[in-house]
């Protein structure tokens, strides 16, 4: 129930920061050897030589401290300072510091990636943010930032981020692979803008950092995410997000033992939350945990105990929705439907929630209701795979979402398989894969083969054939779709990923690609058609 993370922890700003996208290193470069095109060194005076590196740089600054605070796009202004602040005096850091508090206008950001340098590099002075809250002004679209830099000195921070959102699935060419669809997301929140930047993010080992925690997490690498929590905690044993990352990869490796042993380790006495982008909110998350943990191991009297205390300590998604799910498991339908709303009311966006409603108020008696819940997450995998009609016992339903969700589970780390494959890291792909075929073989052999349709077409169709005379699973299907797209041939690719997506609706990727060509044949009632299975046969 933890979403992927909301930032990302920078690490101080340089100019060799893996971080820092290579068409900006440049231009950063630029600037403090000699001013860019527009900001020209000051002359020097009569008598005096040529001008120290001190004046050329704060004739800089002075131009890009008035660029940064511009209403137009001057995102590359606030790279430039954060480059030029260590060779500025003390009275102008000072003063490029004060930029952007509540008494001043926003600085002008193309993404969180610049924001959390500024933060880091400019505001802390290169030294760790020891806490950090974040909050949005949807109003004038502003992001405020409140945080504290050590020794505990409190800062607030405005931005706009000037760049675009990123672009809809269906404008992304047939031939993006796949570790290209998430580089969009990864530069806005880590500033990775090309492959080579993000092999260069990954090799190992990794700073043991959140910011590294948070990276792997996109890209589903929970193998190397293990050993880049465990190195935070041997240092910090009280990081509430290192503890909270750990325990959710292992629980998602279906590790309970090893999940309650982590949570053993730590106090809520003293576990502390230094930075809030992330998806923990509070220690009730280590109850909210325990009791996942507890309800794997079949102990759920404990586990029931544990959501209640998490429930009593503040939570407000997963703990009402692990105790509203312990409770139908014991009949107490009333009390389970309370809690599995609180859930939702929190965040709509989890499809859990909506399915576990209907089957509380199918139990009541109130079977309307019920669909309307189900329909609300059509494309979930047991609202679109199985007949919500069917007799099952309480127990029997929980297992048919469990059972998805490990699948789910799988899928993701065969996915990260691929990624590293796109990335040539062979050794990282096999670690994920190694983790997939532990819970079904199928899912590797599904990534791999999209691999090789992206990189030899040839080789992977007669695969796929091979495959496909075993078994016509949608992966598969999906992957001979994708074939034939690339290769320009879109109807044909529609005919597979039509057998694919009424096997199983609610494959993410399978939507996307669905997107991708319909967009190429500008039919606009291709997309409707295939996603409601009224497509012609």
């Amino acid at each position: 129930m933890h979403e992927a993370a909301l930032g990302c922890q920078f690490m101080p700003f340089s100019l060799s920061s893996r971080w820092l996208p290579r068409s900006l290193r440049a231009l950063l470069t630029s600037l403090i050897l000699g001013g860019a095109a527009g900001v020209a060194a000051a002359p020097p005076e009569r008598g005096t030589g040529s001008p120290t590196s001190t004046q050329t740089s704060d004739e800089l600054a002075t131009a890009l401290m008035k660029k940064v605070v511009s209403p137009t796009d001057n995102e590359d202004a606030a790279l430039g300072l954060i480059a030029l602040f260590p060779k500025l005096s003390s009275e102008r850091q000072a003063e490029i510091a004060s930029l952007g508090t509540s008494t001043q206008a926003a600085l002008q950001v193309a993404h969180m990636g610049v924001a959390n340098s500024w933060l880091t590099g400019v505001v802390c002075r290169g030294q760790p943010i020891n806490a950090l809250r974040r909050r949005r002004l949807i109003k004038e679209d502003l992001r405020i930032y409140d945080l504290e830099c050590p020794p505990g000195k409190p800062h607030q921070v405005r931005f706009r981020f000037t760049e675009a959102k990123p672009e809809a699935p269906s404008t992304v060419p047939l031939t993006t692979s796949a570790v290209e669809m998430v580089l969009p997301r990864l530069q806005r929140k880590f500033g990775i803008e090309t492959l080579e930047e993000l092999r260069t993010a990954v090799e190992e080992p990794m700073a043991p950092n959140l910011s590294s925690g948070w990276l792997l997490g996109h890209l589903m690498d929970g193998p190397a995410g293990v050993r880049v929590y465990e190195a935070i905690l041997k240092h910090d044993p009280d990081n509430l997000d290192a503890i909270v990352g750990l325990v959710t990869i292992q629980l998602g490796f279906g590790d309970a033992q090893g999940a309650l042993k982590t949570l053993d380790a730590a106090s809520l006495a003293t576990v502390t939350l230094t930075d809030v982008r992330g998806d923990v909110t509070n220690k009730s998350a280590l109850l909210t945990n325990r009791c996942a943990a507890l309800h794997m191991l079949g102990k759920q009297e404990d586990a029931l105990a544990a959501c209640k205390q998490s429930v009593a300590m503040g939570s407000r998604k997963a703990g009402p929705y692990y105790l509203a799910m312990l409770l139908y498991l014991q009949g107490d339908d009333v009390q389970a439907l309370a809690h599995v709303r609180t859930s939702i009311a929190n965040d709509s966006r989890i499809p859990q929630g909506h399915f576990l409603e209907g089957l509380i108020l199918q139990s009541l008696g109130r079977p309307g209701e019920a669909i309307q819940s189900w329909g609300r997450v059509p494309q979930f995998g047991p609202v679109a795979t199985s007949s919500l009609e069917q007799a099952r016992s309480r127990a029997a339903w929980i297992k048919l979402m469990k059972d998805f969700e490990r699948e789910q589970g799988a899928a993701s780390l065969a996915l990260c398989g691929h990624y590293f494959l796109d990335l040539k890291m062979p050794e990282r792909a096999e670690s994920c894969f190694s983790r997939s075929r532990a819970v079904n073989p199928i899912h590797a052999t599904v990534e791999r083969l999209d691999h090789e349709v992206e990189s030899a077409p040839a080789r992977a169709f007669e695969k796929l054939q091979t495959e496909l005379r075993k078994q016509r699973h949608p992966g598969l299907l999906r992957v001979m779709a994708a074939y034939h797209a690339r290769a320009g041939r879109s109807q044909e690719a529609l005919r597979w990923l039509d057998e694919s997506l009424r096997a199983n609706p609610s494959q993410e990727r399978g939507l996307t690609l669905l997107s991708q060509i319909c967009a190429s044949l500008e039919d606009k009632d291709c997309l409707k058609h295939y996603r409601e299975g009224q497509a012609p046969r």
